[in-house]
């Protein structure tokens, strides 16, 4: 790839890190000081029912309260129980104290139903309805490939097992969910912590029945999201209690009410049988693979095989997928939604047949690896980019692969634990592909009159993506980097609709906008100056600070110079392109729709003490597909913080729910043990950039924000290698280990 000036240069900085660190950043809670109302909430004592009446006059009647709501008129608060835990009631008070004192004053009736809290009892023949969905706790799907008898008829072995449910975990970001309201007049306005803004206005506009213009939501700091702040239910409680009492009212949520009522990852299963040459050529696939869709009925299970589909070889293949309904707290994206627990899955498949063969296990899958010349086995569509292998080949280079691996149980450190040595990886299915076509993110940006640039994303700012942003601009404009700086952001008042933070969408979403947006203002400037210069605006170029003739690079100006021809601010603004081929691979032209996706490949090298099943990460190595990187060290973070993470996934993260009431047992950082700096040795933890250029996104890049953290198996099958046992359903924790050992 052709060296650029701005993107992809080490030391850029993100300009906002000085608001962040010293405070100055305004989150939604730090708005109206000292005059807003408190909302906290009431939360259901049963898993499955419906609510028979509520009496708040006596917590009403608490000097300090002043509103409270219900589903009789607040409408994202439901009369239908579907999970313990559920909001019912939510009230506004003077302070924290009055609000938890005026919940305790008031007084719920139910009609309580047999509740289903096991995913395996909601799949029995005769379970009690979750109430999730009519008439059943299950929904399938299936995607069907070649003839998948006759792919086991051609394997010459053939392996079957089954993945152990993996657990539930809650995001714990660290800004729960939170949401400002206040009214003038019929205008709502609105602060958030938000992953989509305009998403929110949207929800929060339907929910209450107004008309977008009257919905003003800003969300500048956000504490986190993981794919947990897309929807805006918490703000319309908000927006339904302000509007009662006449007061800005703050729903910040409690530890205890985010863990409990907002999204956590979903429990995984599956059952699979696959068949392979004896050279490790797989020839047929046949996989069943489980989600619980939790009390919300959050599908996903189809999502689940994405990657065992895109990533391999495979010509015939049976993909069903099953989604269970219970009546459990809801899921929702985890960072991600299905990769993370698919790349366990077709691990677990890999690592097994790799044994039965006698294989290295990342042999076979660089054996079986999809290539670039290769479409997509389903959706027929080629990739923009293609990097499995490399970023496989660099995790293991990176992690000493070819000298440390060795047949499951075979090695032994000096010290008595037991060394295993894990990789997983593939295709993600995150980027930009057919769910995210028709997507009109715009851009907005201003060339000031002394030929600085100010940039304005609807975008709140809860990742690295609005940095890109910055470097695409000052690229794309030929200005240095220091020259661009950010405007407003976050406001559906002031920015362009830019779309969300998910699905590793922003740099191939947003980022096309900004191209257009500078290529807009550009064409404005080149008009004014290029009588100036002597020449026509086709034979302008921006570049290194200057506007400059093409053929003639010494008749020039610097862009101060320029915006003073002009003599006024310049609005650019600009619209996504679709997800096609802006250059010919292989045989297919410019303008083929094509699938826009990461790649990503975690090794992890440990040690289990096999007398307290205590597990160490003794190197780890991330290697992630960026297609090019744009803002370096937010690259860099975003992987190293993938380690974190996928730590967090194998070895910390997990749920409790009561089996018997459906209740949360560990609503708390307390309880909900999530890694900290005690549990992490960042010098052990490397990043490694993979750019494979992509052929679609602007200047070669694609998101990273899913793929970074999805290959936490790497963990799980160095488990496995180190002692020939598969504990397949995270986390693995001390006990764990100790049970799959035979220990206790």
């Amino acid at each position: 790839m052709a060296e650029l000036s701005v993107i992809g240069k080490e030391g850029l900085k993100d300009p906002t890190t000085i608001g962040k660190m010293t405070g100055a950043l305004d989150f939604c809670g730090d708005h109206f000081p000292g005059q807003k109302l408190i909302c906290r909430t009431l939360l259901s004592t049963i898993a499955h029912g419906t609510i028979a009446s509520i009496d708040t006059s006596a917590a009403e009647a608490l000097p300090g309260v002043k509103a409270t709501t219900t589903f009789e008129d607040c409408p994202v608060l439901r009369e239908n129980i579907t999970f313990w835990g559920q909001e019912v009631v939510a009230v506004a008070a003077v302070d924290e104290e009055t609000a938890n004192q005026a919940l305790e004053l008031i007084d719920v009736e139910y009609n309580e139903e047999t509740p289903v809290v096991d995913e395996e009892d909601a799949l029995a023949p005769g379970a009690p309805l979750a109430g999730v969905w009519d008439g059943t706790n299950v929904r399938q799907t299936e995607v069907v490939r070649g003839d998948i008898n006759e792919g086991f008829t051609q394997a010459e072995v053939t392996i079957e097992g089954t993945v152990d449910w993996g657990e539930r975990w809650q995001h714990q970001e660290a800004e729960p969910h939170a949401a400002l309201a206040h009214w003038i007049g019929d205008h709502l306005y609105f602060w958030t912590s938000s992953q989509n803004p305009y998403g929110q206005r949207a929800a929060a506009a339907g929910a209450l029945g107004l008309p977008l213009n009257k919905v003003h939501l800003t969300s500048h700091g956000s504490g986190a999201g993981h794919g947990n702040k897309h929807g805006n239910d918490y703000g319309v409680i908000a927006a339904v209690l302000a509007r009662k009492a006449g007061m800005p009212v703050l729903y910040q949520k409690s530890r205890r009410e985010h863990v409990i009522t907002s999204t956590r990852q979903h429990p995984y299963k599956a059952e699979y049988k696959i068949g392979a040459l004896s050279d490790g050529t797989l020839t047929a696939i046949d996989v069943t693979m489980y989600g619980g869709a939790g009390g919300n009925g959050s599908g996903w299970a189809g999502g689940l095989s994405y990657l065992l589909r895109a990533s391999w070889k495979c010509p015939n293949g049976l993909f069903k997928a099953v989604d269970v309904a219970t009546n459990t707290p809801p899921t929702g994206a985890f960072r991600c939604v299905a990769d993370p627990c698919g790349n366990v899955i077709h691990t677990v498949m890999f690592d097994h047949l790799a044994a039965e063969l006698g294989m290295d296990p990342l042999e076979l899958k660089l054996k079986n690896a999809i290539t670039s010349d290769m479409v997509h086995q389903d959706m027929m569509m080629p990739f923009a980019a293609v990097a499995i292998s490399d970023c496989l080949e660099a995790a293991a280079n990176g992690i000493g692969w070819s000298s440390k691996w060795h047949t499951p149980g075979a090695y032994t450190l000096p010290d008595g634990r037991l060394h295993g040595i894990g990789i997983a990886g593939g295709i993600d299915s995150h980027g930009v592909n057919a769910a995210f076509w028709g997507l009109t993110n715009g851009a907005i940006l201003m060339i000031t009159m002394d030929g600085t640039a100010l940039v304005n994303p609807g975008q709140s700012h809860c990742a690295g993506s609005i940095i890109s942003m910055l470097h695409i601009v000052a690229e794309t404009l030929g200005m240095d980097y220091e020259s661009v700086q950010l405007g407003d952001w976050g406001d559906t008042d002031t920015c362009a609709d830019g779309g969300f933070e998910g699905g590793s969408t922003r740099v191939s979403t947003e980022g096309p906008a900004y191209v257009r947006a500078c290529e807009d203002a550009l064409s404005q400037v080149f008009e004014m100056v290029a009588p100036q210069l002597e020449t026509t605006t086709d034979n302008l170029t921006a570049k290194d600070g200057k506007i400059f003739v093409t053929d003639n690079p010494s008749s020039s100006m610097t862009w101060a110079e320029a915006m003073s021809v002009v003599r006024n601010t310049i609005v650019g603004r600009g619209y996504t392109w679709q997800p096609t081929l802006r250059r010919q691979v292989h045989d297919w032209p410019v303008g083929t729709p094509c699938l826009v996706q990461g790649c990503e490949a975690t090794a992890a090298e440990i040690a289990v003490d096999p007398e307290t099943g205590e597990i160490e990460i003794l190197d780890m190595v991330n290697a992630i597909d960026c297609g090019r990187a744009v803002y370096r060290k937010g690259c860099e973070k975003q992987i190293m913080g993938g380690c974190e993470i996928q730590v967090g996934q194998a070895l910390f993260y997990q749920h409790i729910i009561d089996k018997a009431t459906g209740a949360t047992l560990n609503p708390s950082f307390i309880d909900h043990k999530q890694p900290t700096s005690l549990d992490m040795h960042e010098d052990r933890h490397k990043a490694v950039l993979v750019e494979s250029d992509s052929a679609s996104g602007p200047y070669g890049a694609h998101g990273i924000g899913e793929p970074a953290v999805n290959a936490y198996a790497c963990i799980l099958a160095a488990f496995y290698n180190a002692t020939g046992i598969w504990v397949s359903g995270s986390p693995i924790s001390p006990w764990k280990a100790l049970k799959a050992m035979g220990k206790v």
